[in-house]
């Protein structure tokens, strides 16, 4: 009888007391080996330039050599020692200048390309990214289809380095541009195909367009389903983008259906990728917040930063979805303070590592605003409601979702400084955006009718008060069950106003 246990058994009878759980590891082996690696491949480089007759020995050598840096490059990048990382690459680019001219060489330059630009994207250089990766594609020849899975390569990571850069619509042409690259040379169901899948759905939810989004995810699990035993990185990642994607539309059991079994396939399949596990998991325990089960989204984020501080270094910017999250459990707590504190943590690594124009800085700035609004200091919450507004403007199309978020919170905050005038205004231009997306957001119209009608109450306006609260109530049915406490809250307004 086999008494063998899979890895999926054993973690969960190691982990009875917790639903999820991170694979052990100790630290990251990726710098030693790099290291290790690196020392071996210079050496061996010189006597294969030095010693050798056989010109065919002597090119599969480099040929080989030159890809052995590269890989070495990406080890260093696993520990963000970008310095060392762009040595190799470059190491690799010159070992390829010494090679003939012809296919197999010509994509692996393309690749060490490709590598180069997603360290800068790393960095949070994505101008940089952009223009490096602009100045290769235009070298490429698109008419050479041995060539195009290379090329397709480089139109990735430029379509990731426009979305990091808050360039939607580049990204979204660029990743569009991909998929048709390769869809008429690939399998349908390749892996390739479902990551393209996968980048343009990405694209379409930075736009705000949730429903185009789940349409490409979907393609993408569909793509993935006869091979997931081969294709496990991009079904994991597509399980995550699903359940996230079902977040937002507020679907969130079926969002927690999606990333449980992306946790769980990363759990048997990637035992050694416990960094993946961890950022699976803190995409549950934001579900857990949107559920309003913050007891259990601590519980989950606890463990998951004690694994974070385990194995990165002090400052990393794998540190941030914990510090944010923990920061949004802690402010619903009323624990101010405490919230206040991880988001303090969480502004010195974006000071340190990201540049002031990175777009994730309009969350944080938003969260900085909304808890220093909670414990009474409106003229911090304020400022960095300015800065996040501003950026905002600077980076999102007029009419994007997130721009609608930023003027809702500015009309609360100035509702709540008295200046009514001010919020009016804010609120007006966040319904404006609201009521005229390619998505229609029930609840976030809802959210902002009742606001207004807030306002209006606070104006002396009753009239006015009473049309926009009716207005809630219609959004309101048209998402959220008759018991909801937003449903509540505005039948109670509505109660008092004529009081």
């Amino acid at each position: 009888m086999d008494n063998s246990m899979s890895l999926t058994e054993k973690n969960a009878q190691n982990n009875k007391s917790n639903e999820f759980s991170i694979p052990e590891i100790k630290v990251s082996p990726y710098k030693g080996i790099a290291t290790m690696f690196h020392i071996l491949c210079s050496k061996y480089q010189s006597l294969v330039e030095g010693d050798s007759d056989d010109d065919g020995f002597r090119e599969k050598s480099l040929y080989e050599i030159a890809h052995t840096y590269m890989v070495i490059g990406t080890l260093y990048d696993d520990t963000e020692d970008y310095e060392d990382s762009m040595i190799c690459y470059n190491q690799g680019l010159e070992v390829c200048e010494s090679l003939p001219d012809n296919t197999m060489y010509t994509n692996l330059k393309m690749d060490i390309h490709s590598c180069i630009a997603h360290c800068y994207t790393q960095q949070r250089k994505y101008q940089e990214a952009i223009k490096y990766l602009v100045d290769i594609i235009s070298t490429t020849d698109e008419d050479n289809p041995e060539e195009l899975i290379a090329i397709s390569a480089l139109y990735i990571e430029l379509g990731r380095a426009y979305k990091n850069a808050g360039q939607y619509i580049d990204a979204l042409n660029i990743n569009i541009k991909t998929f048709n690259l390769i869809k008429d040379i690939l399998s349908p169901n390749d892996s390739k195909i479902a990551t393209a899948y996968n980048n343009i759905a990405a694209s379409y939810l930075d736009l705000g367009d949730f429903q185009n989004g789940l349409k490409f995810l979907l393609k993408a699990l569909q793509t993935l389903n006869t091979q997931i035993d081969s294709a496990t990185c991009v079904t994991i990642t597509t399980l995550c983008n699903i359940g996230a994607t079902y977040r937002n539309l507020y679907k969130y059991d079926d969002s927690l259906k999606y990333l449980k079994k992306a946790h769980e396939l990363c759990v048997d399949k990637l035992s050694y990728d416990g960094l993946r596990t961890a950022n699976i998991l803190s995409e549950i325990s934001n579900t857990y917040c949107c559920q309003n089960k913050y007891d259990d989204a601590l519980q989950n984020e606890t463990k998951v930063l004690k694994f974070r501080e385990k194995i990165l270094k002090e400052g990393s910017i794998e540190f941030i979805p914990s510090f944010s999250i923990l920061s949004n459990i802690y402010s619903e707590f009323g624990d101010y303070e405490k919230a206040l504190n991880y988001l303090k943590k969480q502004l010195r690594i974006h000071q340190d590592k990201l540049p002031v124009d990175d777009p994730t800085n309009i969350s944080l700035y938003t969260n900085l605003s909304c808890t220093y609004s909670d414990l009474g200091d409106y003229d911090n919450a304020e400022e960095y409601l300015k800065k996040a507004i501003s950026l905002g403007e600077k980076i999102y199309p007029l009419n994007h979702y997130e721009l609608a978020s930023l003027y809702s919170n500015a009309s609360d905050l100035y509702k709540i400084m008295g200046n009514l005038k001010i919020a009016l205004n804010y609120a007006k231009k966040a319904l404006n955006i609201q009521e005229n997306s390619c998505f229609k957001d029930a609840k976030s119209i809802g959210i902002t009718y009742c606001n207004l009608g807030e306002i209006y109450e606070c104006l002396g306006d009753k009239e006015k008060s009473l049309e926009y609260y009716n207005k809630s109530l219609i959004s309101f049915s048209l998402c959220l069950s008759e018991n909801d406490s937003h449903i509540e809250v505005v039948n109670k307004k509505i109660q008092n106003l004529f009081k």
